[in-house]
């Protein structure tokens, strides 16, 4: 081995043990990142979204159903679903009479109480589920606390493969130059 390719690896393990501290501590902040994030969905699930939903039914129940004389409200796959695409929403629903017939399919305007809950939750799916990519709506933006998640769980993942190569460095490294 040169001189010059020994020097090399030796310079490489040398400085293994600053670059594992270095990689350590951009773990613990993403996994603080990834804490907090963790807070602020369950914050937005636990005060806007459920307790949202929950008092939708309640209001398609106990007060549209009657009023529109329907047998039951029929509820589709996106009504308090928490998601992108597609899109969960508190207006996927419709009354139905005894033949599930729909009778009435959410009109905005016509129940004030029921559209400050569709747009709240709304905010409240759109902010937990934003893609951080492009989302073809021309108004791109990069919130959605899931996909932040996904990515800075992505990203520590990344950082903990390289921080064990690092940490194996030391040892192989100082094999061929000592």
């Amino acid at each position: 081995m040169s001189d010059e390719t020994a020097a090399k690896l030796r310079q490489m393990r040398d400085i293994a043990p600053e670059q594992s501290d270095a990689l350590a501590n951009s773990i613990v902040q993403l996994e603080d990142q990834i804490d907090e994030l963790s807070e602020q969905a369950l914050a937005i699930e636990t005060e806007i979204t459920t307790p949202d939903e929950a008092t939708a039914v309640i209001i398609l129940e106990t007060i549209i159903l009657p009023a529109k004389g329907g047998d039951h409200v029929s509820y589709g796959a996106t009504f308090g679903d928490i998601s992108w695409s597609p899109k969960g929403n508190l207006t996927d629903w419709e009354i139905q009479d005894i033949f599930n017939v729909p009778i009435y399919i959410y009109n905005a305007g016509d129940y004030p109480d029921l559209d400050d809950l569709v747009d709240d939750y709304a905010f409240g799916n759109d902010y937990l589920t934003r893609p951080l990519v492009s989302s073809g709506l021309g108004s791109e933006a990069s919130y959605g606390i899931y996909p932040t998640i996904v990515n800075l769980n992505l990203g520590k993942t990344y950082l903990t493969n390289n921080k064990t190569k690092v940490d194996a460095s030391v040892s192989v490294f100082s094999g061929y130059i000592d």
